[in-house]
């Protein structure tokens, strides 16, 4: 893989999942500055569904959901229904990355360590 750093505050990005897992990929890109961040989720958990707000669609995307999104977080899914996202998103030339499941990543993320400084 090539190494390259995203500036999220810049894309269009969608993020499909129901839980803690994608709840955590939530938090991490409004804390990057993510401004246009698409949810969506099946069956969103109550604590999804609040940092979500506004920005949550309570289904899975259809296909023309995916025009114009530069990247797509996937997480909270079997593989076998991951990878149909997967797909689906590829189709539209969109980079992917499902959560935990290298052989559909197009791209990783990297572990983030934050340390208070007193």
């Amino acid at each position: 893989m090539f190494p390259i750093l995203l500036d999220s505050s810049r894309l269009k990005i969608m993020l499909i999942g129901n839980g803690v897992a994608a709840l955590r990929r939530l938090k991490l890109l409004d804390d990057d500055g993510a401004k246009w961040v698409s949810v969506f989720a099946d069956n969103p958990s109550p604590e999804l569904k609040k940092a979500a707000g506004e920005r949550l669609r309570i289904r899975l995307p259809e296909a023309e959901d995916f025009s114009g999104v530069a990247v797509v977080m996937i997480a909270d899914f079997a593989e076998e229904k991951a990878a149909e996202l997967a797909a689906q998103a590829r189709e539209y030339k969109v980079l992917v990355n499902v959560e935990d499941n290298k052989k559909h990543c197009d791209y990783h993320v990297p572990a983030i360590v934050r340390r208070e400084i007193f």
